[in-house]
């Protein structure tokens, strides 16, 4: 069948590295790789402390290609609308610490999970459009968020990752992403983990630092000593 044949053109085009750098975490990336191979969506949202990896996991999903991101506290309905208007080939959409963005705004949203379409006001009526979209959304508490967006979703909760971890991580992002020195990468997840779990950081510092080690102390310092 057709379906079945688009699923299948799409699975190709999965990177076969999606998720090599996220250390560990294997029933969390086992999940998430079986809902996106799902005949129809199924929804996934990542629930943790900062530093969990939820946002390196999304980077990476970031990199298939009917992805897009979005940013909880600056998704409105309209951008949802908008987004998936404008490019009807969107297969995933992500959204990033969507406990954060006010209900009223994820009323779109909502209506695409549970009925997969999006309405707009067209010509003065509503006009319903189809869509079929995976959606992967992060949160911190699942407090804020309201029982009939929640119950769309397969959660799966993550824990932060402890030091050692985090220098795995860091270095295999340096090396895999950034194309790093294998050696000043380790020596920037060395520099950076007693201050975050954040890989963001260890990348900023790498792209700051030009790849010259000598600054890597005092970006360090300044940036995540410092503040």
């Amino acid at each position: 069948p057709p379906c079945d044949a688009a699923r299948r053109a799409e699975s190709a085009e999965v990177p076969a590295d999606l998720f090599d750098v996220v250390v560990g975490l294997d029933v969390p990336k086992r999940i998430i790789r079986a809902a996106l191979d799902a005949r129809r969506p199924v929804h996934v949202l990542l629930v943790g402390p900062p530093a969990s990896a939820k946002s390196l996991i999304l980077s990476e999903l970031e990199r298939l290609p009917g992805a897009r991101r979005t940013l909880g506290p600056t998704t409105t309905r309209a951008g949802i609308v908008s987004y998936l208007l404008a490019e009807p080939g969107i297969r995933q959409l992500l959204v990033d610490e969507i406990d954060r963005a006010p209900w009223q705004e994820l009323t779109a949203l909502y209506g695409l999970m549970a009925e997969q379409r999006i309405e707009r006001l067209q010509h003065g009526r509503t006009e319903q459009v189809q869509r079929v979209v995976w959606v992967v959304a992060t949160c911190n508490d699942l407090g804020s968020l309201r029982e009939p967006l929640l119950s769309r979703f397969v959660v799966v909760r993550l824990d932060p990752y402890d030091a050692d971890e985090f220098r795995r991580v860091a270095l295999s992002v340096l090396v895999r992403r950034e194309d790093a020195d294998p050696e000043l990468a380790a020596e920037i997840a060395e520099a950076v983990a007693p201050h975050t779990r954040d890989p963001r950081a260890a990348i900023n510092i790498f792209r700051l630092s030009g790849g010259d080690r000598r600054q890597v102390g005092d970006l360090v310092q300044e940036l995540l000593v410092e503040r």
